[in-house]
């Protein structure tokens, strides 16, 4: 059976096209080919014999996978299995549901460190610069928590930084050297 799209040859019964998936509902027949017992490829939708050289399904016109199983090695191997379309989606809402779980524990753990760490500060009267330290260790704690430590590296490491700079009293020479520093390590923290 010739199809009418591609002039490809196809087995006879075939609905679809071996080589292009048209129809081939509303073909003239023509020549065919037949298929010998144990050959060919099967399709992983609908388990119908193909042709070695077919790209799509003669029965229901789905492209054929590239690891297609012959007739022959069929029952050696178990079958392609592919997730149906809604286990697909069920999947990813699983995904995000936990990615917002994370994200929802990411936040309470930080805010929940912050606050104790605010509590100390008010407690031994060392707000300034201690909130630049307790703001560090919240980024640091954060990109911990989240699994990406890079992430809020170099915020929490200059913040801290800038928290010393302050208590010692060496701001303007030291926040030269803490931008430069910064300056070194901001493309190796990308990578």
């Amino acid at each position: 059976m010739r199809c009418a799209t591609c002039d490809a040859d196809n087995p006879a019964g075939g609905l679809f096209c071996i080589e292009c998936g048209a129809s081939l509902r509303a073909v003239a027949s023509g020549a065919t080919t037949r298929l010998p017992n144990g050959a060919g490829l099967i399709c992983g939708a609908c388990d119908a014999a193909n042709p070695n050289h077919a790209s799509f399904c003669v029965n229901c016109g789905r492209p054929l996978q590239p690891q297609r199983q012959t007739v022959a090695t069929m029952t050696a191997a178990p079958p392609l299995l592919i997730p149906e379309p809604t286990q697909l989606a069920q999947s990813r809402r699983a995904k995000r549901k936990q990615r917002r779980r994370n994200k929802e524990a990411e936040g309470a753990i930080t805010g929940g460190v912050f606050l104790i760490g605010l509590a100390i500060l008010f407690a031994t009267n060392s707000i300034w610069p201690g909130i630049l330290v307790l703001c560090g260790i919240a980024s640091l704690l954060s990109g911990r928590i989240s699994g990406e430590p890079r992430a809020n590296l170099f915020g929490g490491i200059f913040l801290i930084g800038m928290a010393i700079l302050f208590a010692t009293g060496t701001f303007w020479p030291g926040i030269l050297i803490l931008c430069g520093v910064a300056a070194i390590c901001a493309p190796l923290l990308k990578k």
